[in-house]
């Protein structure tokens, strides 16, 4: 899977995580999560610390959330060990 992608700004350019790149030019919600059991996953999850959570129906369905997590990568963790939260844009 893609980690990075490189976009031209102006005239230089500049590195970003793919996951990021995916919202360029959409105005979609971002969604966040509070981490309140790491058990098992310590080195991956800290508890009580906010993690971004992409949409997927289908993990969804299954009980998940797709989170992405201390490395930077994308995992699916159960769903009971998140609190789902809403954040000001500003």
């Amino acid at each position: 899977m893609l980690k990075f992608a490189s976009l031209l700004v102006g005239y230089r350019t500049t590195e970003v995580h793919w996951y990021e790149a995916y919202s360029i030019g959409k105005k979609a919600k971002s969604l966040f999560a509070v981490c309140v059991d790491n058990s098992g996953y310590s080195a991956s999850l800290e508890l009580y610390k906010i993690y971004p959570v992409l949409l997927d129906d289908d993990a969804t369905a299954d009980g998940d959330l797709h989170i992405i997590n201390e490395s930077g990568e994308d995992y699916l963790y159960s769903a009971d060990r998140f609190v789902l939260i809403d954040l000001p844009q500003k």
